[in-house]
């Protein structure tokens, strides 16, 4: 597996992880504290290639490096692995699962976690979604087979490439799996848990509260969990 550094706490969770595994993990595009050489570069390589692309639109090879910090790293190094099958899941890791199965004529596979082209605003007319539809009508199309994370993701993106055929995979469990292992008290607070890498305003989380702002219930909880600021906060105590 092929990996690019991303966040402190994300780094944390990864260490302990791969400790338990036995395939190999290797990460590419440098690190702030282990590897910060290499890291350094690949911001400048990453700004750069955003600068020119803000300048002439979305162009090959730098749009391809503009999409994310890791993008040039796991282009260079993913052809080196030869595999029966590369499967990208961020799109920062698109163009290079398509171009080393390309390289080793092998399969590729690709899982959408987001509606991509307009996961942060509504808009058509920005440099984001212009390089995310770049990027998709370049690469996505190729891929042998593409997985998306919620029906409404998998049917959003049958518009855009009617003949493609993708299947949803939820990241939820099966209702046959669960175990009651405790008896449930009805008498207590019931506890809703939101849970997101980044905690923010426009992601539903507004829905949530006045949602259970109108049901007027003090045995109802919701409890946040992510990354958020303190006027983020203020925001949510004030809408509840």
């Amino acid at each position: 597996m092929l990996y690019t550094y991303w966040n402190h706490w994300g780094d944390d969770f990864t260490n302990q992880l791969l400790t338990e595994k036995k395939w190999l993990a290797i990460e590419v595009g440098g690190h702030p504290v282990k590897n910060r050489a290499v890291y350094l570069l690949s911001r400048v390589i990453f700004a750069t290639a955003k600068f020119i692309v803000k300048l002439f639109g979305p162009i090959p090879y730098f749009a391809e490096r503009a999409i994310a910090r890791g993008s040039h790293f796991l282009i260079n190094n993913a052809p080196k692995y030869k595999a029966d099958i590369y499967i990208g899941h961020n799109l920062g890791a698109l163009p290079a699962t398509i171009q080393a199965a390309q390289k080793h004529r092998t399969k590729s596979g690709f899982d959408i976690e987001d509606y991509h082209r307009n996961e942060t605003d509504n808009s058509k007319l920005t440099l984001k979604y212009k390089l995310t539809c770049y990027l998709e009508n370049k690469y996505l199309v190729q891929a042998n087979y593409i997985t998306a994370s919620s029906p409404q993701i998998t049917e959003a993106y049958k518009q855009i490439y009617p003949s493609k055929k993708l299947t949803t995979i939820l990241n939820v469990f099966p209702k046959s799996k669960f175990v009651v292992t405790r008896q449930v008290n009805l008498t207590g607070p019931i506890k809703i848990i939101w849970f997101s890498q980044t905690t923010g305003t426009n992601r539903g989380i507004e829905d949530a509260l006045i949602a259970l702002r109108a049901i007027n219930n003090d045995n109802l909880q919701l409890h946040l969990m992510g990354n958020t600021t303190d006027d983020i906060k203020t925001q949510f105590s004030q809408l509840a």
